[in-house]
Parts: C-alpha cells; sequence; structure tokens
C-alpha cells in the first residue's frame, strides 16, 4: 500500500499530479513527507508498550512520547511550524523527534534520550512563537 505514495510507482501521487496539472515527482515526495510517519509504525510495534502491553504508566509514557516524536520530525520534514523554517531548524526538530520517539523500554539509558528530545523540541518551539510574536510587533 505504501508504493501509493512512494516514487517511482505513485500511483494515487501520480493520478493527484495528472488532476492538478502538477508536477509528478514534487508530489509524490510530498506525499511520501506527509505519510512518513507510516514507515515508521512497523519499527515502533516492536515495543511491547506501544502495543499496549505491560505496565499502564509504561504505556502512556511511550504512546504520549511517540505521538510528540512524530508532531516533532513532521516540523521538521515539512519544514514549517508557525513560519517556514531554516535548515538548521529543521534538523534541530528532526533530532528531537528522534530522541522522543524512543520507547522508554528500548535500552537503559532511554529516559535520557527522551527528555532531551522532548526539552530540545520545546525550546526549539518556544523560540519560533517568540520570534513570530517579535516579528508580529
Amino acid at each position: 500500500m505504501m508504493s501509493m505514495i512512494t516514487p517511482p510507482i505513485a500511483i494515487a501521487a501520480f493520478a493527484a499530479a495528472t488532476l492538478t496539472h502538477g508536477d509528478e515527482m514534487k508530489t509524490a515526495v510530498a506525499a511520501v513527507r506527509f505519510g512518513w510517519f507510516a514507515y515508521v509504525i512497523p519499527f515502533l510495534i516492536a515495543s511491547p508498550t506501544l502495543i499496549l502491553r505491560g505496565p499502564t504508566v509504561d504505556i502512556v509514557i511511550d504512546v504520549t512520547t511517540a505521538f510528540i516524536g512524530v508532531w516533532l520530525i513532521s516540523f521538521g520534514l515539512m519544514g514549517y511550524f508557525v513560519r517556514p523554517l531554516g535548515i538548521v531548524m529543521r534538523l534541530g526538530f528532526a533530532v528531537s523527534g528522534i530522541g522522543a520517539l524512543i520507547p522508554i523500554s528500548a535500552f537503559a539509558g532511554a529516559w535520557g534520550g527522551i527528555i532531551a528530545g522532548i526539552a530540545l523540541g520545546g525550546g526549539l518551539g518556544a523560540r519560533e512563537l517568540v520570534s513570530r510574536r517579535r516579528g508580529a510587533a
């Protein structure tokens, strides 16, 4: 099913580009950027807590941090938060999202990566919000 949005097949993306008279490959690449998390989900399911097995607290933490991680990586891939992002900010959001995406049961020091990822993502988000408010004033 992922071939529907993945170049060079990208049947759905090519059909959409044909209907809108757009560039087929640009549309296919945009489709992959929108649907990237569908590629990651099978790897996340390797964690028992993300298939809702294990202690309730661990399940809630892993599901929440996975959601935050997907959200942060999406900012980096799409290049937009509250305004267009530069390459450094995009990389920052992507790295912070990868840190937040790690399940707590992955390895012994996973907490450090999760906390660092969420803190970095929160800091970058706050910076962008403050910059936007300064620009609007």
